[in-house]
């Protein structure tokens, strides 16, 4: 750095002078510490401090921290509203809602909240610590709120507590409206499930029920490969079919089975292709039904084969010809019949019932495939009927 002092310079001026020297050696220029872009990553919390950033986490990324003091300036003009709280609390967890004291029925006291974290994201001790602290650090003094989540422990258990920090702070392992707590009592009748449950919202316990109709989880639980082999689903499809070979088609959402047409006046009444061959070649037990391609209408074309010893001889021969075609029962035809069978004779209702009261405990499965009534199906109708608890 070049010299420009006059002659007759004061020993303090000279001193200021060195001390110049002194910072443009620093590596980095003056200039850019103050520059959000181009400041040192090392030096951002400092910058931070400069523009009143008041949550502020140092595992952020680099891009995250610089971001956090590029918005700092709008941030601080909306302190205190709904808007600057959910912006900070989006930094900290991805599924939540604020639930303002009027948004509530009945409405709470006036300037509360609460802060409704989904039970999707499990929270540790300190993910709540950070959630509290960004609430804190927005909020307008006024405002009282409270936390309602599931907290996940070292042990893995859930737990409920109370933090504070000059304002209540409550803590529960369900909310309103993300998630109830369903009872173990599940009652079925007649093809309809009645569940209940209890939630909080953080001020109010409530407990309410829901009672729905089985036949769309009964559909769902026929696309399962177990659930196909239950004595109630062989009842309902030996009713509506009368025969024993048929098949499941989850593709179609569908049974299917071959059904004897056109096969002459002898054969009309036979359920199957290989009754009418039996009729044809004298029930011999060896007698097989062989099926070909289908004919110019579309039908299916078989003969009927049997085999008859002649000494060391076997011989063929094919006789009158067998036209079937492919038939299929849906499984929404299926499922109605397996709820009108709760009000049939023993054992086919035992049967039924049987099969309804698993598909409504289905709920309670921990693999998610095999969950053929899901808790979002159950949510709205415990939101409507939901009443409050007098502790």
């Amino acid at each position: 750095m070049s010299n420009l002092l006059p002659p007759n310079a004061t020993k303090l001026e000279r001193n200021v002078e060195k001390l110049g020297e002194k910072i443009s050696d620093l590596p980095v220029p003056f200039v850019d510490l103050h520059h959000i872009d181009r400041c040192p990553v090392s030096h951002l919390p400092w910058l931070a401090w400069q523009h009143r950033v008041e949550y502020w986490n140092p595992d952020w990324t680099a891009d995250e921290k610089r971001n956090a003091i590029s918005e700092s300036k709008l941030f601080n003009a909306q302190r205190g509203t709904r808007s600057s709280i959910e912006s900070l609390l989006s930094t900290v967890v991805s599924n939540f809602n604020v639930k303002a004291w009027h948004e509530f029925e009945p409405k709470q006291k006036p300037y509360t909240f609460v802060v409704i974290i989904s039970p999707l994201d499990m929270l540790s001790i300190e993910q709540l610590l950070q959630v509290q602290t960004a609430i804190d650090a927005t909020k307008s003094v006024r405002d009282n709120y409270s936390i309602s989540a599931k907290v996940r422990t070292e042990g893995e258990f859930f737990t409920a507590g109370a933090i504070s920090t000059g304002t209540r702070v409550y803590l529960s392992t369900y909310t309103d409206p993300y998630f109830w707590t369903l009872d173990t009592y599940i009652q079925t009748e007649n093809g309809t499930a009645t569940y209940t449950a209890r939630s909080s919202d953080g001020f109010n316990e409530y407990s309410s029920f829901a009672e729905i109709s089985l036949l769309n989880a009964a559909i769902r639980s026929l696309f399962d490969t177990d659930m196909q082999q239950w004595q109630a689903v062989k009842d309902a499809c030996g009713e509506l079919i009368e025969i024993e070979n048929y098949t499941f088609n989850s593709i179609y959402q569908r049974v299917e089975y071959i059904k004897v047409v056109n096969s002459g006046w002898l054969y009309n009444n036979h359920k199957t292709p290989l009754d009418a061959c039996l009729v044809i070649l004298g029930n011999d037990p060896r007698t097989q039904f062989i099926r070909t391609a289908p004919d110019e209408n579309g039908k299916n074309i078989g003969y009927c084969r049997s085999y008859y010893n002649n000494g060391n001889i076997v011989s063929t021969f094919d006789q009158t010809r067998v036209k079937t075609e492919l038939v299929y029962l849906n499984y929404i035809n299926i499922a109605e019949k397996i709820i009108s069978n709760t009000a049939a004779a023993e054992p086919i209702s035992l049967h039924a019932e049987n099969y309804l009261l698993n598909v409504a405990r289905s709920i309670n499965s921990t693999d998610q495939s095999r969950q053929f009534v899901t808790l979002a199906d159950l949510i709205p109708h415990f939101e409507q009927n939901k009443i409050i608890i007098d502790l």
